[in-house]
C-alpha cells in the first residue's frame, strides 16, 4: 500500500523555501484529508473525524518533532562545515531515518481508525485507486525511468551544492550507474503488500490489527524479498560513499551554497514552530552562545 500521510508532504515543502511555508504547514491537516478523501470518499461525519485526528497529530508534530528536526539540520551544518566525515554522514542519515520512523508511528493510529470505518464501497474504491497507481508506476518503469531518476538525483544535488562541475557530475553519474536497479522489484512488492491489504481489511480488522499490518509494512519491510532487502541496502551505503566523496570535492563556492541552504531551511522549521516551542529554543540558543 503507498504511504499516503500528510508528513510526506513537509520535506517537499521546507525544499521549497517558500515564504509561506508556515501558512502551507497550518493546511497540512485538511490538505491531508482532502488526499484520504481522493482514494476513500470520505462521508461528513468520517471526513469530520479524520481532520480532527489530522489535527491533534499535527500539533504534536509541531511540538515535538520540528525542534527535532531544527537541531538536525544544525547538525548537519556544522558537520558540513568543514568536511564530511563517514561518522558524520552517517550519524545524520540515521537521524533522518529514526525522525521518519518517528513520524509514521506517530500517525499510524489515527490512519488506523479512519481506516477502520470503511465500508465496503470505500474499500473498493481504495482497492481501484491502488491498482490505477500501481499500473501508473508500471507504464512509468517503461519510460527510460532509470535516465530519468538520474536527471532528478543530479538536479537534487545541486539544489544544495549549486552548479556542479563536469567532473563532479561525472563521478556522480558512475557512481548512480553502479548502483542496483530495484525499481521494478519494489514495485512488484508493493503491489502484493496492497493486495494483502485490501484482502486483510474485508476481514474487518479492529484498528490496533490495522496498525500493526501498516507498521509491518511501512517500518518492517515485510514480506520484503531479501533479494530486494540487500540491494536497497547496499545502493544506501553507496549512496552515503558518494556524498563522502563529493563533499571531499567541494569547491568553497558549493560549500558556501550547502551551509546557506542548511542555515534557511532551519529558519524555515524555527519559524513554523508554535510560539512557545520557538521561545524555548531561541532562549536556550542564545544562553548556550553565552556560556561559550
Amino acid at each position: 500500500m503507498r504511504k499516503s500521510s500528510w508528513l510526506l508532504l513537509l520535506p517537499l515543502l521546507l525544499l521549497s523555501g517558500c515564504s509561506l511555508a508556515g501558512f502551507a504547514y497550518d493546511l497540512l491537516p485538511r490538505l491531508a484529508v482532502r488526499q484520504a478523501d481522493s482514494y476513500l470518499q470520505l462521508s461528513k461525519r468520517q471526513e469530520a473525524r479524520a481532520l480532527e485526528l489530522f489535527r491533534e497529530r499535527h500539533a504534536l508534530h509541531a511540538r515535538d518533532e520540528l525542534p527535532r528536526y531544527y537541531a538536525l539540520l544544525r547538525k548537519a551544518e556544522r558537520a558540513a562545515s568543514d568536511g564530511i566525515t563517514r561518522e558524520e554522514i552517517d550519524a545524520v542519515l540515521d537521524e533522518v531515518e529514526f525522525l521518519y520512523k518517528l513520524a509514521i508511528e506517530r500517525t499510524l493510529p489515527a490512519v488506523a481508525e479512519i481506516l477502520a470505518g470503511l465500508d465496503d464501497a470505500q474499500l473498493d474504491l481504495l482497492e481501484k485507486r491502488l491498482r490505477a497507481d500501481a499500473e501508473k508506476d508500471r507504464k512509468r518503469l517503461d519510460e527510460d525511468h532509470r535516465a530519468r531518476r538520474m536527471e532528478k538525483t543530479l538536479e537534487e544535488i545541486e539544489e544544495w551544492t549549486g552548479k556542479l562541475e563536469e567532473p563532479q557530475r561525472a563521478m556522480i553519474i558512475a557512481a548512480l550507474e553502479e548502483m542496483h536497479e530495484t525499481r521494478p522489484m519494489f514495485l512488484e512488492w508493493r503491489i502484493d503488500n496492497s493486495e494483502r491489504f485490501i484482502e486483510f481489511m474485508r476481514r474487518r480488522p479492529k484498528p490496533v490489527e490495522i496498525e500493526k499490518m501498516l507498521a509491518g509494512y511501512w517500518l518492517g519491510r515485510a514480506n520484503m524479498p531479501e533479494e530486494l532487502y540487500a540491494k536497497l541496502q547496499d545502493n544506501a551505503n553507496r549512496y552515503r560513499e558518494m556524498l563522502i566523496a563529493l563533499d571531499g570535492n567541494a569547491t568553497e563556492a558549493q560549500r558556501r551554497h550547502a551551509l546557506e541552504k542548511l542555515s534557511s531551511f532551519a529558519d524555515i522549521v524555527l519559524d513554523i514552530m508554535p510560539r512557545e516551542t520557538r521561545a524555548a529554543i531561541i532562549e536556550d540558543r542564545e544562553g548556550t552562545g553565552k556560556a561559550r
